[in-house]
């Protein structure tokens, strides 16, 4: 601490003989704060021209809040004129009293004076985070203090020399601990001292995959590092940096980065507050990396191909094959080497370091060594233990070692645990069990203060199917000294993880955790744990956090998350969404215009909503054009990015599951053309006959989907948890509904969003729109289905969405299998709304129009609809509204194939394929379709054998025709030919697809050939040239095409 204190009055010092300070760094509160990255808040008075800097810096979103709607428009204008909106935005606020963040979300507050309270803004920041105040007022250096800030200080403004600023930080709670090791620490005892995390009920921050599997993390310093390397702040998950550690340091482009999963032979990643040691480059050395800026500041060309890693006391241990390495971690300095054959299994504690080596497969004896830390010493050695050979993990904790001896199999044989003294190598007791898992089984050995906790049950018996029996699950608490039983508690059912633990709780499933307080069995399954060999679940930081990975087993989130506990508000009765749904104030805010009545509905040649009309058929009842030049081009988003290619932020744009462009697709209506920039918050309105712009308007965040015309009005929802409704003519706004239940930021695919984001495509149906608000039924108290008024917002009921069909691990036997019974495939936790028969659809949940109704069928893959004069069967979500999950099976693309309908027709592409199929149902087959789908371990079988396990395919079974336009022969095999060659994730390259009343279908394929297909035959009738297209952005409306563009163009198809 002192250290610290020193190094930070010589930095104050060093600011105060300049004489002055130039350059937007010198001008920069994070510089000044050292804020390497993240989020930064400005409260009261918006600089536009600060908050400009840091976003073209590619490493901060920043966010401006103030009172006056003038101020904040201005700084809007400001933004958008430095194309930086979306990184940086600007919103107006009541008042200052509730920051509209969750806790623990900024990195950084500039403030001015009458703000926000010192209580306030301490709640939102992040430990370590700081405050800068430009404008001292009634945030005084005492009241600082009060609140529990540390550092307060005065500091000279940069900006002015005559001024002073107060700058302070929020300290580091004692509550919060971290996760350096793939085992929490190097001593291999996979329990966190966190007494802040609890029982996962909402989500702090969500980042989209990239189609790769990440099996673990480490944590240190408020900074989580995953896989070869990506490195993101802890509590509100914002890219900072990443490098692919895999390529030589010269090559290290950050603009071409791609996420690598780490390798089984390689030691896993190590994680301090200073440094983060990994392998690196082809030659695969160990490297030690700046934590808070990735740059490489040692290499260590000796240790190459290291198998295990870890870090003790400031000293690092490394096995390779030629011996063991200890160094100094801050200089580099060897400390010590052995020669060693087959070392493994390394721990360290108490200045000990402890390793099994020899290779039985070479007729070597395998032996336990424990050294000393600092000087490699021999304490003590034992090769007496004939199990030895099958040990692969262990734990040194106090004055014992555990040795694990697992099967990582489904076989309960010859798991345990063996006890050794630390001090003088003896064995004390030993304990076989049935680890309770159900495959990759391990034995575990979990200390927590004076016990020693394990988790046993599941199959015993498993080799022997005749002696095979089921015993319960359950963590058991042992005395460390003698391994007695001193008490049991039940346990969810693992899978293809082993436990981890807290001080308080025991990860003891998927998604189960016991309570070791209580003994309960706590279940809430947001997501799923990650398939690891050594962790599944990663708690640090007061949050626990998950990793994408492929799993599909219920409606869950995926990609990487931090998982929050409950809400500090619960305690006092205060948060608004644990409320019954009808208890919850959804404001609704006239904004001044007046919605017309009279303007005309739109006609049967415009196209109103997202894919044309209420059952989302993206097919139209007028004729599209006959040929494709194109009429006009219309610049909608500027050319530059707002974040460079080589920004960290903009990977996790680029990322999100929600947002498929620069521009979403259009809707059409009333003689002009609306889109969405997502990513920058903004609606734009544009002439059909002209293509010029006519207004544009900014919301509260990003917009998914296009809006929808309904009654004069462009109504459309924001990921802010705001839905819009504003004139078509001039883009002034009517009404705005707060549809999230309390108005609280979380970090959200690299911007801050609602934790109850709605879609920019709302339902309308007569006189109500319909929307939902929300993430996963089960996080943050549920998603919440409305019905408003179209004209005036008004509520007309809201339904609370808190729950899922499945069930966890039931605790009697593995034929419950938990959450493993699974449903079938392409289950989203939230998509679109449709109208499906007489209710309204969301995913596989239908909901009646009244609200009063909420049914579901987990398995029913498929949505009847009846567009006006017969019925087909479509896929669910076709347009892939969210995250599909990671491919788990050759040819699975990452989005869903698209398909159009029309009455009894469907016509749809094949899975990750570009061809083409047309169906047509009677009443006949309609009874003896499938609407069961399959779960994802059919899925995997039928792939081994060599079928197409695709909802695409199914229907396809009786098609009239099927043709690939695309293909390079007419050979049988080109039909079905992937579109993308090796393991490679695929994807579905037809783009956008549109059909027309007179038996044309559009089809846009990714590279921008545009194809006319007859509906008949599937033969080709033209072929044409278009800009590259954003994924299902076609439209047809006025007997023309539209098309939203990946370069930010809307462009206008056909006939002048």
């Amino acid at each position: 601490m002192m250290k610290s204190w020193i190094l930070f009055t010589a930095f104050l010092f060093g600011l105060s003989c300049q004489t002055a300070l130039r350059g937007a760094d010198a001008e920069n509160p994070a510089t000044l704060a050292k804020i390497q990255g993240g989020l930064v808040v400005q409260l009261g008075d918006p600089n536009a021209e600060m908050a400009s800097e840091l976003a073209n810096t590619g490493r901060y979103i920043i966010h401006l809040l103030d009172t006056e709607r003038g101020k904040i428009e201005k700084a809007r204008t400001v933004l958008h004129e430095r194309q930086v909106y979306g990184v940086a935005s600007a919103e107006t606020v009541a008042d200052y009293s509730h920051l509209p963040y969750t806790e623990n979300l900024i990195n950084l507050i500039v403030a001015g004076a009458n703000t926000a309270t010192a209580e306030e803004i301490f709640r939102v920041l992040v430990p370590k985070g700081a405050l800068v105040i430009t404008h001292p007022g009634p945030l005084s250096q005492r009241n600082l203090e009060k609140a529990g800030f540390e550092f307060v200080r005065q500091v000279p403004s940069p900006v002015n020399a005559s001024q002073k600023w107060i700058m302070a930080h929020k300290p580091w709670p004692d509550s919060m601990g971290h996760w350096t090791h793939t085992r929490h620490e190097a001593n291999g005892n996979a329990v966190s001292p966190d007494t802040a995390v609890g029982e996962p009920k909402r989500i702090r921050w969500i980042a989209g995959h990239s189609g790769t599997k990440v099996p673990s993390m480490v944590s240190d310093g408020g900074r989580n590092f995953y896989g070869h390397a990506v490195t993101r702040d802890s509590f509100n998950g914002m890219r900072l940096w990443h490098r692919d550690l895999t390529q030589a340091e010269e090559t290290m482009d950050p603009s071409t980065f791609t996420m690598k999963p780490l390798s089984r032979d390689l030691a896993r990643p190590v994680a301090t507050e200073k440094h983060f040691f990994a392998v690196a480059f082809p030659t695969k050395n160990l490297v030690a990396l700046d934590s808070k800026t990735g740059e490489i500041v040692r290499s260590f060309p000796e240790i190459t191909a290291p198998q295990e890693l870890i870090h003790h006391q400031g000293t690092v241990v490394a096995i390779c094959a030629t011996g063991i390495y200890a160094f100094n971690a801050e200089t580099g300095a060897i400390l010590w080497k052995k020669e060693s054959s087959s070392a493994r299994t390394m721990v360290a504690g108490g200045g000990r370091v402890s390793y099994l080596q020899g290779q039985p497969r070479r007729g070597e004896k395998s032996e336990a060594v424990t050294v000393d830390l600092y000087t490699g010493k021999i304490l003590w050695e034992n090769s007496s233990w004939p199990w030895l050979e099958k040990v692969q993990r262990s734990v040194l904790f106090g004055n014992q070692l555990a040795y694990e001896v697992s099967s990582f199999s489904n076989s309960d044989l010859d798991n345990g645990i063996y006890i050794v003294s630390a001090e003088a190598g003896e064995l004390s007791w030993k304990k076989t069990y049935a680890p309770g898992m159900t495959s990759k089984r391990q034995a575990r050995a979990m200390f927590i203060g004076d016990d020693l906790w394990i988790q046993q049950g599941g199959t015993v018996a498993y080799d022997d199917k005749e002696k095979r029996e089921f015993h319960t699950v359950k963590v058991t608490s042992l005395d460390r000294n003698t391994g007695e039983t001193k008490k049991a508690f039940p346990a969810g059912l693992g899978h293809c993880a082993p436990p981890i633990a807290t001080v308080n709780m025991i990860f003891s499933g998927v998604v189960e955790m016991t309570d070791l307080k209580t003994g309960n069995v706590v279940l809430n399954a947001i997501t799923k744990s990650t398939c690891s060999r050594d962790n599944g679940f990663t708690p640090a930081n007061g949050l626990i956090y998950a990793t994408p990975k492929h799993c599909t087993c219920w409606p869950m989130l995926r990609g990487y998350l931090g998982i929050a506990p409950e809400h500090p508000g619960m305690a006092a009765g205060n948060y608004p969404p644990a409320l019954p749904a009808d208890e919850i104030e959804f404001r609704v805010t006239s904004e001044g215009a007046t919605a017309d009545a009279n303007v005309p509905a739109p006609s049967a040649s415009d196209w109103p909503m997202y894919r044309h009309d209420v059952w989302r058929s993206s097919s139209s009842t007028t004729a599209g054009p006959k040929t494709t030049s194109i009429h006009w081009s219309t610049a909608i988003a500027p050319k530059k990015d707002s974040l460079s290619a080589s920004s960290p932020l903009r990977f996790d744009w680029d990322d999100n599951p929600f947002v498929k462009g620069r521009l979403t697709p259009p809707t059409i209506a009333n003689g002009r053309a609306f889109v969405a920039r997502p990513d920058a918050h903004e609606v734009v309105a544009v002439e059909t006959a002209s293509g010029k712009v006519v207004w544009r308007f900014t919301a509260r965040g990003r917009i998914d989907t296009p809006p929808t015309i309904h009654k004069g009005l462009a109504i459309f929802g924001d990921h802010g948890g705001y839905v819009h409704a504003i004139r078509i003519d001039d883009g002034k706004p009517v009404w705005r509904i707060q549809a999230a239940p309390v108005d609280e930021r979380i970090g959200a695919y690299g911007q801050i969003e609602s934790a109850w984001p709605v879609a920019g495509s709302v339902l309308p149906m007569d006189d109500d729109i319909y929307f939902v608000a929300g993430r996963q039924a089960l996080s943050d108290g549920g998603v919440f289905i409305f019905s408003v008024d179209a004209m005036t917002g008004k509520k007309n009921w809201v339904k609370k969405l808190n729950s899922i069909p499945q069930k966890g691990y039931d605790g009697n036997n593995d034929q419950s299998r938990g959450f493993y019974k699974s449903s079938a495939l392409e289950f989203d936790p939230v998509d679109l709304l449709h109208k499906e028969g007489d209710r309204i659809a969301m995913s596989r949940w239908l909901i009646s129009l009244d609200g009063k109704e909420i049914d579901v069928d987990t398995w029913n893959g498929f949505a009847e609809l009846n567009t006006g004069a017969g019925t087909v069967f479509a896929p669910r979500g076709t347009w892939t509204y969210g995250a599909r999950h990671i491919h788990r099976i050759g040819y699975e693309a990452h989005r869903r194939p698209l398909c159009v309908y029309r009455d009894n027709t469907i016509i749809g592409a094949l899975n990750s394929t570009t061809a083409l199929y047309r169906r047509d149902f009677d009443i006949a087959n309609n009874k003896n379709f499938n609407r069961k789908w399959i779960t994802g371990w059919e899925a995997m079988s039928q792939a081994r054998n060599g079928q197409r396990p695709y909802r695409s395919d199914r229907i396809a079974e009786k098609a009239s025709w099927k043709v690939n336009p695309w293909a390079a022969s007419d050979a049988p095999e080109e039909l079905l030919k992937p579109t993308t060659e090796g393991r490679k994730q695929l994807k579905n390259k037809l783009y956008g697809m549109v059909m027309d009343s007179r038996d044309r279908l559009y089809v846009v394929h990714e590279d921008g050939t545009l194809k006319l297909i007859n509906t008949k035959d599937g033969s080709t009738i033209s072929e044409s040239q278009v800009p590259a297209p954003i994924w299902d952005g076609l439209a047809i409306a006025e007997n023309r095409l539209y098309l939203s563009t990946e370069a930010g163009e809307l462009v206008c198809i056909g006939e002048r």
